[in-house]
């Protein structure tokens, strides 16, 4: 590796901006969807960089900010989102 890199090929990189408009009536199970996309994500998803979700004061509107290593790591992300499907 060389100096001044952190391990894995910048240009390869899939970054994934989301903002959500949350019903009121629905944030608690909006909230709890995102943490178990979250929790999934760090168990099956070695490739995944970063997942995180932010949402306003009034719990009206989320943002999910994802990055994956490479476009196979988005794959394992949207394998393990059927998971979560699957345990529904």
């Amino acid at each position: 590796m060389k100096p001044g890199t952190t391990g894995h090929d910048a240009m390869g990189l899939v970054e994934i901006y989301a903002k959500f408009n949350i019903d009121r009536r629905s944030a608690d199970v909006f909230a709890s969807q995102a943490q178990a996309i979250v929790a999934t994500t760090r168990k099956h998803c070695p490739d995944t960089l970063r997942c995180d979700w932010f949402f306003n004061e009034e719990q009206s509107e989320g943002i999910a900010v994802m990055v994956h290593r490479n476009d196979t790591a988005l794959q394992q992300h949207f394998d393990a989102a059927a998971l979560l499907e699957v345990a529904k």
